[in-house]
């Protein structure tokens, strides 16, 4: 005696529903890879704007360190820096120009004093100029300044 078969009912997608699936899918998917470059061009603007930020912290500092008639003197120094804006690798040495740790160069000058309008000792202050530029892209610098107040130093 033979026993019944039972035929179950297979439920699948057609080629017609895949394709559409995929289809809207790919549509909506374009438009995100299309926002890559822009996501990594505000990546790397956003890394040399923290760079940019050392940078400037440790000259501002440094010229508040200095001793003023010498800061006030109008001199010009140059000082490079690797892709995190340190002035110093791993060792301890100074970054050298033209290495392959050389990222940013920033050229300081004190472009002059103000005197202010009190009569104490101490009432000058100095225009710091900070031009940073990119090894990578030299014709893009961008200058910053800051006042640095004698300190009495």
């Amino acid at each position: 005696m033979a026993l019944p078969t039972q035929k179950s009912k297979v439920y699948a997608f057609t080629l017609v529903e895949v394709t559409l699936a995929l289809g809207i899918i790919v549509f909506a998917m374009i438009p995100m890879f299309a926002l890559v470059p822009i996501g990594l061009s505000s990546f790397r603007n956003a890394i040399d704007a923290t760079a940019a930020a050392h940078i400037i912290q440790s000259q501002v500092n440094e010229a508040q360190l200095t001793n003023f008639s010498i800061l006030t003197s109008g001199t010009t120094k140059t000082a490079y820096y690797d892709e995190e804006g340190q002035s110093y690798d791993s060792s301890g040495a100074p970054i050298q120009p033209n290495t392959f740790l050389h990222k940013y160069t920033a050229m300081v000058t004190v472009s002059g004093t103000t005197t202010l309008p009190t009569a104490s000792l101490n009432d000058a202050i100095a225009l710091l100029k900070i031009t940073i530029s990119d090894v990578a892209n030299p014709k893009e610098s961008k200058t910053y300044t800051a006042r640095i107040a004698n300190l009495g130093i």
